[in-house]
């Protein structure tokens, strides 16, 4: 139901002072003073997998990631892994058979929408992604929000979005685009 939101797998209608509108945003909860929010500085995923060195080796060799943070258990096996290409991040750890949110299928529900710099080439880095056995999930394409992307699925199933900005488009545009039935639909 539309009234509802889901929060703690429990339903709750919301409140007339739980839901506030700015412009062009929908915001839960208490509206908060500047004061009170410390800046934050990145979101780094942290990825279930099952093999943590193997996932290292795939985001090397299919999108051109560094090795970062690497720390083996007792018996030499990755416990903790992670990868670094620009500003983005992203940590490995293992399956957990105990937690539920690192049951199959993983990569379910959550997608990586990266942006590349402008010095970079998204069809050469498409390329290099599928001459290195990525599993192509969209070839490039034109987007009516003004980026060039496509898709890729490492060996878990996590979805790598890779974009480049290739046209000034304002909100006002995408709005009409989507208002109109965009070719992305």
């Amino acid at each position: 139901d539309a009234s509802t939101s889901r929060a703690g797998g429990q339903a709750h209608p919301p409140g007339p002072s739980s839901i506030r509108l700015g412009p062009g945003h929908l915001a839960a909860g208490p509206p908060f003073e500047k004061e009170q929010i410390a800046a934050m500085k990145s979101v780094i995923p942290a990825f279930a997998v099952a093999d943590i060195a193997a996932s290292i080796r795939w985001y090397n060799n299919v999108l051109g990631f560094e090795t970062g943070l690497t720390m083996p258990d007792e018996s030499g096996q990755l416990m903790h892994g992670s990868i670094k290409r620009g500003d983005v991040e992203i940590m490995f750890g293992r399956i957990d058979p105990n937690n539920p949110h690192d049951q199959s299928p993983l990569g379910q529900g959550m997608c990586l929408y990266t942006t590349v710099g402008e010095d970079e080439d998204v069809d050469t880095l498409y390329e290099r992604a599928k001459q290195a056995g990525g599993k192509i999930l969209q070839e490039p394409a034109d987007q009516f929000w003004g980026h060039r992307d496509w898709a890729v699925a490492d060996p878990d199933g996590y979805i790598t979005v890779v974009s480049k900005v290739i046209a000034g488009v304002t909100e006002e545009q995408v709005r009409e685009a989507v208002l109109a039935g965009s070719p992305a639909d």
